[in-house]
């Protein structure tokens, strides 16, 4: 089966994201295609419920662009929630696989610090009914969702190289931020940022440089044969796997050479990777939701 992704309907608010604002949104809209009608009707109220405050506009949100929310209150500097849940993206599972198992040692879950698996079991668990002081209410904890179970689909979320020890700086590479990429035509010219966009990135045989299409509205991708179950740990595994073979593993030379330039056919594996990862994150999003709100 072959799914079409069409998102020339979608109104957004520019933002700065992980996957980028369209790769979120992608997510989102393959997660409501296939909602029941209890959880659409859910996801669509709660959203309407969120909002955000740029300093000059109070932006309210739909079940689609809801999304993004958690990385606007991130960047923001207005937003009554600014710096809200900003290391609730991520776990700096080690590549190689010997270093700090976060998954079975986590930070404690606060306000700003914690980890994405952590996190999506606090969120599912809100919704479910239970109280828990980082996470005000139904709506936010949905609009929470809706993100991380994007970005637990990006592999340098679930995967950072550690230095060997003696290393100056910190203990790793913060999951490819601290590599940077030459000819990458962004403004965020690392190898966490290039796989932010990686599924719509494209290289040039000419010129070398690498650049990233502004508005992709449609791709075909294939996530047959996956498991949908909602387990987050599963995927927090899964996609640091991908990290450790795809992201680093595919690598020319030591992982730590910095800058360095990406080899056509590593951007050409990265953006068939990352599409098939945004389209599994929404077919895992929708069954997700479907069974926190199940048909009546």
């Amino acid at each position: 089966m072959k799914l079409a992704l069409c998102l020339g309907l979608i109104c957004f608010i520019q933002r700065l994201n992980a996957w980028d604002i369209s790769g979120h949104m992608i997510v989102a809209q393959v997660a409501y295609s296939r909602l029941n009608t209890n959880a659409a009707a859910h996801v669509a109220q709660l959203a309407s419920q969120v909002s955000y405050d740029d300093g000059h506009t109070v932006h309210h949100y739909n079940a689609v662009n809801v999304a993004g929310w958690a990385d606007d209150i991130k960047h923001s500097f207005t937003d009554p929630n600014k710096g809200h849940y900003k290391n609730w993206h991520f776990i700096d599972l080690g590549v190689p696989d010997s270093h700090l198992d976060l998954l079975t040692t986590p930070p404690s879950l606060t306000m700003t610090d914690g980890d994405i698996v952590s996190a999506l079991k606090k969120c599912v668990g809100v919704i479910q009914g239970q109280a828990d002081s980082n996470i005000p209410d139904e709506a936010t904890a949905l609009a929470l969702i809706m993100h991380l179970v994007g970005d637990i689909h990006q592999p340098l979320h679930c995967s950072a190289h550690y230095y060997a020890p003696g290393h100056p700086g910190n203990a790793h590479d913060l999951g490819g931020n601290a590599i940077g990429i030459l000819k990458f035509s962004d403004t965020y010219t690392n190898l966490h940022s290039f796989w932010d966009k990686a599924y719509k990135v494209k290289r040039s045989w000419l010129t070398r440089v690498i650049s990233s299409e502004k508005d992709l509205k449609t791709f075909s991708t294939t996530p047959n044969d996956v498991d949908l179950k909602p387990d987050c740990e599963a995927w927090a595994k899964e996609t640091h796997a991908l990290g450790s073979s795809e992201a680093y593993g595919k690598l020319s030379g030591d992982i730590e050479t910095s800058p360095r330039t990406l080899t056509a056919s590593y951007v050409k594996n990265a953006r068939k990777v990352a599409q098939t990862q945004i389209c599994l994150a929404g077919f895992r999003l929708a069954e997700l939701l479907n069974g926190l709100y199940p048909e009546h």
